[in-house]
């Protein structure tokens, strides 16, 4: 009827896991500058109506790629300080 507790030097996480906290929090500044650079050329070609339905999809795989992940490094981050 005990308890035990493992906490590494870096936070809560198993080493294994410690180095995909950084890892996806790269890869979500990579993306959101991905997709601010993608998202002013959209606007700047849809003013003149160059657009086309493949860049709407592009967008899409765009925002749902820093959607996800982002919410993979806000779970490692919280896994990191909770425990």
């Amino acid at each position: 009827s005990g308890r035990t507790v493992w906490h590494n030097p870096h936070g809560y996480l198993p080493g294994m896991m410690r180095h995909m906290r950084p890892f996806f929090g790269t890869l979500s500044l990579a993306y959101g500058a991905l997709a601010f650079w993608w998202g002013a050329r959209v606007v700047l070609h849809w003013k003149d109506g160059s657009v086309m339905q493949l860049h709407y999809y592009i967008s899409a795989v765009v925002s749902a790629s820093l959607l996800e992940s982002f919410l993979w490094y806000i779970d490692y981050e919280y896994f990191n300080d909770t425990g």
